[in-house]
């Protein structure tokens, strides 16, 4: 009985030490993620688009802001830019051929409230579609998209691309596609 008492004793007191993560509730270190760039920049197929998610305190805060430049006889004109709803900005930033702009996830493995979200910058209008409103569409469960999810995110399970024309993208998920047409924001899986 005693030795059983002195074992659970000493149990406790390894769980309540500093830095236990069991006491401390902090996370194992092999849960964080890097922190992207301060700027990240991709071009469109075309290269007559750059987008670039700036941090706006070299992610002392998780804000970004979004940058459009438009490209036209090597004379760069910012089309568009404003504060991005992400954490530390998109885990994936598509610019298309005719200036929309897909970004896909938050940078940190949370479940997104703006999993999709594409920028539509001449009429000044976004479309966005939480990780809960991707589920309801696709007809996916939320089990099967994150078991197959493969980049950080929680249904991600390749990588996405933009079909020729730019303005259609092709997002890997569970063994299928979604497919997001850039121009109306409508979504179908393929």
């Amino acid at each position: 009985m005693q030795a059983c008492i002195i074992s659970t004793l000493l149990v406790a007191s390894i769980l309540c030490m500093p830095g236990c993560s069991v006491a401390s509730n902090s996370q194992p270190e092999a849960d964080l993620i890097d922190l992207p760039p301060s700027t990240r920049t991709e071009l469109s197929v075309n290269r007559k688009f750059e987008f670039s998610v700036v941090s706006t305190s070299n992610w002392q805060t998780p804000n970004s802001r979004g940058v459009l430049v438009e490209i036209n006889s090597g004379k760069r004109k910012i089309i568009w830019q404003q504060n991005l709803p992400q954490q530390y900005g998109p885990r994936f930033i598509l610019p298309s051929d005719s200036g929309q702009v897909l970004l896909l996830d938050d940078w940190l493995n949370i479940k997104s409230a703006q999993a999709i979200y594409i920028i539509h910058p001449f009429s000044g209008s976004k479309t966005a579609y939480s990780f809960d409103q991707i589920i309801k569409q696709s007809g996916f469960s939320a089990s099967t998209l994150t078991a197959h999810a493969r980049y950080g995110s929680w249904w991600i399970a390749g990588m996405p691309s933009l079909e020729k024309g730019g303005n259609i993208a092709v997002i890997p998920v569970a063994k299928r596609n979604i497919v997001v047409d850039l121009n109306t924001g409508k979504l179908l899986i393929r």
